[in-house]
């Protein structure tokens, strides 16, 4: 037993350092930068202690890990092989006096090596996309058997003292034991990655007590990967030391399967305890955000929107506006059907869990997204602030809108809160965003201020021109909107911020993604189709309606709708007001 408790407490050791091997390159590749963000005091220390142990682990620790792990590795390695072959063990020269010995050995381990490499290299030239379960099983199956056949004291290796198969071997035998290994292993692999692929989507999305990488998310997963590699390895030599191609009876192989059997149900049963509490109380068993809230998935309608900007051959703008809103976790793909009563539930679902679930972020996104989606911009721009508090994404996207907000007291108090540092420490970029939304407010002096710390903080500054541009906080603009000569009222009209990277060469699209940084204000054009928008600084805006398919076809194509009087790009600095007169669009029936 000697061998086998020598091959348990390697593979323990050689786990616990693979694991936290793991977690270190996880490290090493997510450290963020945060350079240009804005981030609150606590991130700061908390990333500069990650950047900190990235540093460490990257420099001389990284020579220490790796000299750990291969000495773990080669340790455990021998001990397999004298556990499969005890004759790897036996100093004596061989009988045949031509060759010796170790000789031997390397060359059944170059076959061994060989045959590892081969089946793995066949298994991705047959499966390029990823091979299914059944196949990954397969592939197991075949190995092992392959690596016992070759390696094991009953198969080809023998005693070493021949190139022959000896005549005491049991090559079938010796393959059922290693394809039954195979086929063990396999099950421990599947078991151990699902259930630390679990846990990583937990502490990713809960348990790490962030929006953003933490470092209690890598202590977090360091201790996780650890005791599933700490264990699942030695389990796994549990299995090998019991059906070890040696001599030994059936009695003996079933007695020594006892234990790492027992090992094994024990740790399946306590894995699903944990896998059950985690979804009834992190909803962790759920597939996505719609299926834990109870709400459809999918947009059984759209809506068309129209931007008076022209586009494809057409005089103005028309696409598609499907009702549903999308999110990404960080292990999921949720998308909702968009509609108020829907938005509700999910902000039900949010306050009903306080100590969060795996759908948190990403529905605090989807509200955020959702609400706009609806051109509900109050709403919108309040769930973006909520997602901000966590979630560095959607503060920077914030940062970026004030570039363009109307100008009103609540909105400078809004941006006045981004910029006091006794709780944010300012990045580059994050300083330049705050100049930029100072001068759209009419505060030169503070824009000055934080455009002279982007300078410090070696920010590129070079196509900073919005210093140039005049100041005006009371721009207004104004309009009426006619289809087919009669007015379009009861609508919703959105005014959009220009942005030229927004813009394709030969069309303009709106997306879920890019709506929440254009959109400035929204009104309801009145029964005569006119509209207004006030309170506006500096910029190039241009003006969308949404209204219903049965109004207005998405899916027109050029020649069946004319438009005068487009206002396109639209200009506020030099000139603060514009009446942009009556827009009369014509279509086809």
């Amino acid at each position: 037993m000697k061998r086998e408790n020598a091959l348990s407490i390697a593979m323990v050791l050689f786990g616990v350092i693979t694991g936290i091997a793991v977690v270190v390159l996880l490290m090493a590749i997510a450290a963020p930068s945060t350079s240009q963000y804005l981030l609150t005091h606590a991130e700061k220390a908390d990333y500069d202690r990650i950047d900190g142990y990235s540093r460490i682990l990257s420099g001389a620790g990284s020579w220490i890990a790796y000299g750990l792990f291969f000495a773990a590795l080669g340790l455990a390695v021998s001990f397999f092989l004298t556990l499969l072959n005890p004759s790897f063990n036996i100093k004596k020269a061989s009988s045949d006096r031509k060759m010796a010995a170790g000789t031997r050995a390397l060359v059944f381990l170059a076959a061994a090596a060989g045959w590892i490499y081969g089946t793995a290299f066949l298994l991705d030239l047959l499966f390029p996309g990823g091979p299914s379960r059944a196949i990954q099983f397969l592939f197991y199956v075949v190995l092992f058997a392959g690596v016992w056949f070759i390696i094991g004291r009953q198969g080809w290796a023998g005693d070493l003292s021949s190139w022959k198969v000896q005549k005491n071997a049991r090559l079938m035998r010796t393959a059922l034991l290693g394809a039954a290994v195979g086929a063990v292993v396999f099950l421990i692999y599947w078991l151990f990655d699902w259930s630390f692929r679990q846990y990583f989507t937990l502490v990713s999305e809960v348990l790490d007590q962030s929006g953003e990488t933490s470092f209690l998310g890598f202590v977090q997963l360091a201790f996780g990967a650890v005791i599933c590699l700490g264990v699942a390895f030695p389990l796994a030599a549990g299995f090998v030391a019991a059906l070890a191609p040696v001599e030994q009876e059936n009695r003996e192989i079933l007695r020594r399967l006892m234990i790492p059997g027992a090992a094994f149900l024990v740790i399946a049963v306590l894995l699903a305890a944990a896998y059950w509490y985690a979804g009834a109380v992190y909803d962790l068993n759920k597939k996505d955000l719609a299926t834990a809230v109870g709400i459809p998935a999918r947009a059984k309608e759209s809506r068309t929107i129209v931007a008076l900007v022209a586009s494809k051959g057409l005089p103005v703008t028309v696409q598609e506006w499907p009702l549903e809103a999308s999110s990404s976790g960080f292990m999921s793909q949720n998308t909702i059907e968009l509609s108020v009563e829907n938005l509700q539930k999910v902000e039900s679902y949010l306050a009903a869990h306080p100590q969060g679930t795996v759908f948190t972020y990403p529905g605090r996104e989807i509200l955020v997204k959702g609400y706009y989606g609806l051109w509900d911009r109050e709403n919108g721009l309040a769930w973006q602030v909520r997602a901000a508090e966590s979630q560095l994404l959607q503060r920077q996207l914030l940062l970026t809108r004030f570039r363009s907000m109307a100008v009103t007291q609540e909105n400078l108090k809004l941006l006045e809160s981004y910029s006091d540092e006794k709780v944010w420490r300012v990045g580059g970029k994050s300083a330049l965003y705050l100049s930029q939304g100072y001068q759209h407010f009419g505060k030169a002096a503070e824009a000055a201020k934080w455009l002279e710390k982007a300078i410090a903080l070696g920010t590129d500054i070079s196509k900073a021109d919005f210093v140039k541009d005049p100041i005006i906080t009371y721009g207004s603009l104004q309009g009426r909107i006619l289809l087919n000569g009669k007015p379009l009222s009861g609508v919703k009209v959105g005014l959009l911020s220009h942005r030229a990277d927004m813009m394709g060469k030969e069309s303009f699209k709106l997306t879920d993604f890019s709506f929440p940084r254009m959109l400035v204000d929204v009104r309801q054009a009145g029964k005569d189709g006119r509209f207004a928008f006030s309170s506006l600084g500096t910029g190039r805006y241009l003006i969308a309606v949404m209204t219903d398919k049965e109004t207005m076809p998405y899916d027109l194509k050029p020649g069946t709708i004319t438009a005068s009087n487009v206002p396109g790009i639209i200009s506020l600095g030099a000139v603060a007001s514009r009446d942009l007169g009556t827009i009369a669009i014509v279509k086809k029936q």
